[in-house]
């Protein structure tokens, strides 16, 4: 967690001033002018605050301190000048969302005031964030453990869009893997509802009738109006509501979108679960392939483009048989686990979880499922 500060003023004399009065008590960079400052948050530098100048060239202290913002929404900022007009004032405070406002002269004991409290309350935003992020991340591991243990068939089928679509979004070099991850586990909850053969024979690679088809879809929508609910996942809900859209427009839901209004982690989630549909026919991943490219208008052109490069990638890694109570977090069963009543445990291509893996191991010792299983070892799945 960061807690340095930068200062941005054209006046080299203003931050030689600073330098001289907080160096003791501060962690501090500077920046001579708004590009400067710019420069040096694109270039990945971290600040707890930001302390500019209204009266600027090129950018003023307002315009700089809203990119400030877009590219780091959590730094705090303050906005000193020698022009204390209230109009400043209220547009500095609306556009750029100014945590405070200073006017020069401003004592050294004014001005460290408003940096502790700033370097404070970044800590508290940042804390908030991380225990948030952290508790959404729990709570989508538990409702996947469950899934897994409700419906492993599906489960497993999410596990391998979700490596799929973790791939496509690292060749795209993408920022959002974890939206795009969560999406593609969550993404099937919603066919529990469905006819459970409709749901085989659509994921199996069958094609459906216009009926059939919008019957399939409204699991989109339904899991989008369940994921929706939860804070912070309009991003995850989004992604599933669109993921039956074609980049042509048509698909599901039947609306005006298409292309690149449609986002970015639905098309992704399109082209990967297209993918492992068609693998499953009789032919694998090359007849998975022509038919996506004989169907192209459904995709777009840079994640179908994408999908060739990383479509055989699991076959590079290698298959080991383990006695099955060795598995371990991250192993991918490359054939189906069922109980000695032919109950369905584990599906062909379902990622171990650790809940799993003490589930299977329990079942091994009582001598409730078979002993040994082939697994790819494999850790495609993490960020």
């Amino acid at each position: 967690m960061s807690d340095k500060i930068l200062f941005v003023d054209d006046d080299k004399s203003i931050l030689d001033a600073f330098k001289r009065q907080f160096r003791k008590n501060f962690n501090m960079d500077f920046a001579l002018g708004p590009l400067e400052g710019l420069e040096k948050m694109k270039n990945g530098c971290e600040y707890a605050a930001v302390v500019s100048d209204l009266r600027m060239p090129h950018l003023d202290g307002i315009e700089f301190l809203s990119k400030v913002k877009a590219f780091s929404p959590d730094t705090v900022r303050i906005m000193l000048t020698g022009n204390a007009d209230v109009d400043s004032a209220v547009k500095a405070i609306n556009d750029g969302e100014i945590f405070r406002f200073l006017t020069k002269p401003v004592s050294s004991v004014a001005l460290s005031r408003a940096l502790y409290e700033a370097i404070r309350y970044y800590k508290l935003l940042i804390s908030e964030k991380e225990l948030l992020e952290n508790t959404l991340k729990e709570s989508i591991g538990v409702l996947s453990d469950l899934n897994a243990m409700i419906n492993p068939e599906i489960f497993g089928r999410s596990g391998r869009i979700k490596r799929i679509s973790a791939m496509l979004a690292r060749t795209l070099k993408l920022d959002s893997i974890w939206h795009i991850e969560t999406a593609a586990m969550l993404s099937l909850i919603g066919t529990i509802v469905l006819n459970p053969y409709l749901v085989e024979k659509y994921l199996d690679g069958g094609e459906l009738s216009s009926d059939e088809m919008v019957h399939y879809c409204s699991h989109c929508e339904t899991t989008y109006e369940l994921i929706s609910k939860i804070p912070r996942m309009g991003v995850v809900a989004r992604a599933i509501k669109f993921q039956e859209k074609y980049y042509n427009g048509g698909g599901y839901p039947d609306d005006s979108v298409q292309g690149q209004d449609i986002p970015i982690e639905s098309r992704i989630l399109k082209a990967a679960t297209d993918f492992d549909r068609y693998s499953r026919l009789e032919g694998g991943v090359e007849k998975a392939l022509k038919i996506m490219d004989l169907h192209n208008t459904r995709y777009d052109p840079t994640i179908l483009a994408a999908l060739n490069t990383v479509s055989g990638i699991e076959d590079k890694f290698s298959i080991v048989t383990l006695l099955l109570n060795m598995v371990s977090s991250d192993d991918i069963f490359v054939e189906e686990v069922r109980t000695e009543n032919g109950i369905l445990l584990v599906s062909r291509g379902q990622q171990v979880t650790e809940l799993l893996a003490k589930k299977l191991k329990l079942l091994y010792e009582n001598g409730k499922i078979q002993k040994t299983v082939s697994v790819m070892k494999t850790h495609l799945g993490k960020n």
